[in-house]
C-alpha cells in the first residue's frame, strides 16, 4: 500500500490534517503482513516517519520531494533495503530527486543500486 505520507506545506488545510505521519501508524501496526510505502518518507515530518523503520519492518520509504538534508537522514537511518527512489511527476520533476540520490550516494554504489533498482525489483517481485 502506498501512502501519500506527510505534509509538504502547500496543501489545503484539510489535506494537511489528513497527511500527518502519526495518522498512519495504527494501520501499519495492525497490519504487519501488509507492506506500506511511505510516499515522500513523511515529507516535512520525515523524522517522525523514520522512527517507523525500527518499529515496523513492513515499511518502505520513498524519497521523492525530500530536500538533500532530509534525504540523507533517511539514507543514514532507514535500513538500505527499504528505501525506494520515486517521483511525484508531473508535480515535481523527477530529475531533482534523482540528482539528490546521486549526490547522497556518491561513492556507495551498493546503496545507489539498492535505492534506484534492487529494492523496487524485490518489492514488486520482478526478479528474473
Amino acid at each position: 500500500m502506498l501512502f501519500h505520507c506527510g505534509p509538504v506545506g502547500i496543501e489545503p488545510k484539510a489535506a494537511r490534517r489528513r497527511s500527518q505521519v502519526a495518522r498512519y501508524e495504527q494501520a501499519i501496526a495492525e497490519n504487519p503482513g501488509t507492506t506500506f510505502v511511505l510516499g515522500h518518507s513523511g515529507a516535512l515530518q520525515h523524522e517522525t516517519a523514520i522512527r517507523f523503520a525500527e518499529r515496523y519492518p513492513n515499511t518502505y520509504f520513498e524519497l521523492s520531494c525530500l530536500g538533500l538534508g532530509a534525504l540523507r537522514e533517511v539514507l543514514d537511518t532507514v535500513p538500505p533495503n527499504r528505501i525506494l527512489y520515486g517521483t511525484d511527476w508531473p508535480f515535481y520533476h523527477q530529475a531533482l530527486t534523482l540528482a539528490r540520490v546521486l549526490i547522497a550516494t556518491e561513492g556507495d554504489t551498493a546503496l545507489r543500486r539498492a535505492v534506484l533498482h534492487d529494492n523496487a525489483v524485490r518489492l514488486f517481485g520482478l526478479e528474473v
